[in-house]
């Protein structure tokens, strides 16, 4: 039977074998997307905490009143430097930064399961919800009902149960 190896020697292994793609990574040009890395330097924003964080609000005078309050502080790494320097770059006068989100998953989700001209029920942004629903689904002609609350952040299942079968 043979000696099973120790963590340690695993572990060696495993980061030799790391390393030994990095120095080929390093020296290669894939054709294929899914196999090509950006520079560290340009993966950092993306393994940060901010990467996370809804900057919706980054124009708005008064930060302190963002319903979004973890983006606000680094905001600036959007706005201040990646959306100039991305201007300068190529030489054009608007561009965004900010990735697709799950607004269009909603889009999608409403579009295929709510049948043309049904209801949809919405729970507000001051309770909770998404602040673009309403308007989602009224661009994809359907009516709007809010979803009754009973108090921040808590449905009211019994009226929302009660609202559902109404509509």
């Amino acid at each position: 039977m043979t000696p099973k190896p120790s963590a340690a020697a695993l572990v060696a292994t495993g980061l030799q074998t790391l390393r030994a793609d990095q120095e080929r990574a390093r020296r290669t040009i894939n054709l294929v997307a899914a196999e090509s890395l950006m520079p560290q330097v340009a993966r950092l924003p993306l393994i940060c905490d901010a990467a996370a964080r809804y900057m919706f609000e980054s124009e708005a005078d008064d930060r302190a009143a963002w319903n979004f309050p973890g983006g606000r502080d680094t905001a600036w790494l959007e706005t201040g430097l990646a959306v100039p320097l991305l201007r300068g770059l190529l030489g054009v006068d608007h561009v965004t930064v900010r990735p697709l989100s799950g607004l269009h998953a909603m889009e999608m989700t409403i579009g295929a399961l709510a049948p043309p001209g049904s209801t949809v029920a919405c729970l507000d942004a001051e309770s909770g919800g998404h602040y673009a629903t309403a308007a989602v689904a009224r661009r994809l002609g359907h009516p709007i009902v809010g979803l009754p609350t009973a108090g921040p952040h808590r449905l009211d299942v019994e009226a929302a149960a009660d609202l559902c079968r109404r509509n």
